[in-house]
């Protein structure tokens, strides 16, 4: 089963995530910054899908984007970003993102729907 790599610089977001994939039996891994989730993604190449957040320290979402489209070449790796600002959101549409989710009490259940189009 493929892996799912979750970013995000508030540990609290990840922790909530990261749980109710886990209690669906999905294996995780979570990074509380953008070059950590290079580290990550370039240790374990069974990643299937990025849940990303836009704003962060070091590495904000859309240059974490960038870096994984244009420098490490990987132009098919699903990547989600989570906004709460729908401008936002299609923005990174424009700059490599495969998808956004606007953070909301159900964005739990939005991942896990999105997460089952591309894990198996």
């Amino acid at each position: 089963m493929k892996s799912i790599l979750i970013v995000d610089d508030s540990e609290m977001a990840r922790a909530a995530m990261g749980f109710s994939l886990k209690v669906k039996n999905y294996s995780v891994l979570d990074s509380a910054n953008g070059n950590d989730a290079i580290r990550k993604l370039t240790e374990n190449p069974d990643i299937g899908v990025i849940i990303t957040d836009l704003n962060m320290p070091e590495m904000s979402g859309i240059e974490l984007i960038r870096h994984i489209r244009e420098k490490m070449g990987n132009k098919t790796i699903p990547i989600y970003v989570l906004t709460t600002d729908v401008t936002a959101g299609k923005e990174v549409l424009e700059k490599g993102a495969t998808g956004f989710l606007l953070k909301s009490s159900r964005t739990s259940e939005e991942v896990q729907n999105v997460i089952k189009i591309y894990i198996f």
